[in-house]
């Protein structure tokens, strides 16, 4: 495929500047007020601007070479009378490069991956959520497991690795950057610009601190962090990290893809999807970043309906959302450093990816990254061999045990084996009770398998049948092998010599986050009331969203008293 470099000149652009202004100002102010109509006559503008007199576009391509004038503009917006937008088209790409002075590199002479198709592919998505951010939050948890499901196939035919760490740390970051050599690296988050810093590339991505609250890591120490690594590409999903990408390129890291404007959290993650699919396809960066877009047009199904922060329903929030993705390069060639061909259109696999209007937040654990960050590595580590997560009913005991138990088994070979008082059995590889489990593990005699027990929703009845499951830990020779992982309401006894990890209620942000997913349809004070008298319990939420809607004072206040009634009868 041919590419056309376009070079706008600054005397083409004297008009735009005040045309794209207002149009980035709607975008700040309510991203989904922005309207087809918007974009249609800032892509006419553009268009017009160049004089190219092409009626007729061959595929090819598409490269904005200029210096920070020209990228200032929203050139994703490119609209050609005929083809209509080209930043979604199928037949083209669009890209940029930024034309500067030779800068001389923050991290000196990088040795890159050479451009061969690798196998695996080491895809590194980092995400960070901090408690304490007063802006609407993120769910992290909804970015990690559709990339991950997404990418299963390639996952389990080991072409793709995948990392998705739980720890929004800078320094876990850096650490992850230099354990193993990853050949792209996605971060996804919030960003910010400070007032002050109106230079081109000066902001802030918030990383989270050694509590859980906002770390502020500036363009120049995000890219020193990648100093003596082999990183190829980096992708930031947080609103207006366009600004960012001028010093990642500066610091020798091409290509990279930011988003121009405030991005809604459900088009972030229907981008990562898609883009993620094309790159397993192998697919060249700008052919994966314009399925990115074009996945990006359709954020609701026919029946879904969106609500704002005040109650009211949306007909269509995604307008728009599709065109802030952008995609600089340093030269063009390393667009395809780890593709096999250089078709455009948009696959079969990428038109089938789920959509994110089917998932249901209880699928998943939102939130809860303090209690991950301390518990997953010390069970890996095996400092907590016997783990308690204890607490009342509904508050999340299970889910923090099931995803504690996939991020295990996705990085080691572990043999998960669950007993429950709702199954009263083992289930497992063809075990069906405890001395047959016995006999496997003693059996095999190979202390490098690993097992898993999960023993779920501990009481008094089912004591006796616990206490001879617990017999399994001490197998000599297996106790560093064996992992065992006990749901309750309450304690146990102490000679069992559990780790009793007491879960208390969520913060707000996460709960805010959880009845999002859910897709509530109460106002900012409601969701702020359901949290106060429900304490944080999903399960009540849960049964308060199958009630009937009622968002009215008297009805809503009658559902929340006759919620809170059932959990305390639990």
């Amino acid at each position: 495929m041919d590419t056309l470099i376009i070079r706008p000149r600054s005397e083409q652009l004297n008009r735009l500047p005040e045309l794209a202004q207002p149009l980035s100002q709607k975008f700040q102010a309510n991203p989904i007020a922005v309207e087809e109509d918007d974009l249609t006559a800032m892509g006419l503008a553009l268009w017009q601007a160049l004089t190219l007199e092409l009626d007729v576009l061959p595929p090819a391509r598409l490269l904005i070479e200029g210096d920070e004038q020209v990228q200032r503009l929203p050139w994703e917006c490119l609209y050609h009378p005929q083809l209509g937008f080209l930043a979604k088209h199928p037949e083209y790409t669009l890209s940029r490069r930024l034309l500067t002075q030779p800068p001389i590199s923050l991290l000196g002479s990088r040795e890159l991956f050479p451009n061969t198709d690798p196998v695996p592919l080491k895809i590194l998505l980092f995400t960070a959520h901090p408690e304490d951010l007063t802006q609407r939050p993120l769910a992290p948890e909804i970015d990690q497991y559709y990339v991950q499901s997404a990418l299963r196939p390639w996952i389990e035919a080991g072409k793709i690795k995948l990392a998705a760490p739980n720890d929004g740390r800078f320094t876990t970051f850096i650490e992850l950057l230099h354990t193993q050599p990853w050949h792209i690296v996605i971060w996804s988050g919030h960003s910010v610009r400070f007032s002050n810093c109106l230079k081109f590339g000066q902001s802030a991505l918030i990383f989270e601190n050694e509590e859980g609250n906002s770390d502020f890591i500036s363009a120049d120490q995000f890219a020193l962090a990648f100093k003596e690594t082999a990183v190829s590409a980096v992708v930031i999903a947080a609103c207006q990290s366009k600004t960012l990408l001028a010093t990642l390129l500066t610091a020798g890291i091409s290509p990279v893809v930011g988003m121009r404007e405030p991005l809604i959290d459900r088009a972030g993650s229907i981008f990562l999807q898609a883009f993620c699919v094309a790159l397993a396809q192998r697919a060249p960066m700008d052919v994966a970043v314009q399925r990115g877009r074009q996945a990006m047009v359709n954020l609701l199904q026919h029946h879904e309906v969106w609500y704002s922060w005040s109650g009211q329903p949306i007909n269509d929030p995604g307008v728009g959302q599709w065109s802030l993705p952008v995609l600089f390069t340093d030269h063009g060639n390393d667009l395809d450093r780890f593709a096999k061909s250089q078709k455009f259109g948009q696959s079969e696999s990428t038109r089938e990816l789920p959509n994110l209007a089917n998932l249901r937040a209880k699928e998943i654990l939102v939130g809860r990254r303090r209690e991950l960050r301390y518990l997953e590595p010390a069970l890996r580590a095996g400092t907590i061999r016997r783990l308690l997560i204890r607490g009342e009913a509904g508050i999340g005991k299970t889910a923090l045990a099931k995803h504690l138990i996939t991020q295990l088994t996705a990085q080691e070979e572990y043999r998960v084996l669950k007993w429950s008082e709702i199954e009263s059995q083992i289930t497992g590889d063809n075990q069906t009770d405890t001395f047959s489990i016995r006999e496997q593990i003693h059996g095999e005699n190979q202390p490098q398998i690993s097992y898993l027990l999960w023993l779920e929703d501990w009481n008094a009845d089912n004591h006796h049948r616990i206490a001879k499951i617990l017999e399994l830990s001490p197998i000599e020779g297996y106790t560093d092998h064996l992992r065992i992982l006990l749901t309750s309401r309450y304690s146990v006894p102490p000679e069992w010599n559990f780790y009793d990890y007491y879960l208390t209620r969520p913060c707000y942000q996460d709960f805010l986050s959880y009845t999002q997913q859910l897709g509530l349809p109460h106002s900012s004070l409601q969701i702020r009331l359901i949290y106060e008298v429900l304490n944080g319990n999903f399960q009540g939420v849960q049964l308060l969203h199958s009630l009937p809607v009622c968002t009215t004072g008297i009805g809503f206040r009658k559902q929340l008293a006759l919620v809170k009634r059932y959990l305390q009868a639990l």
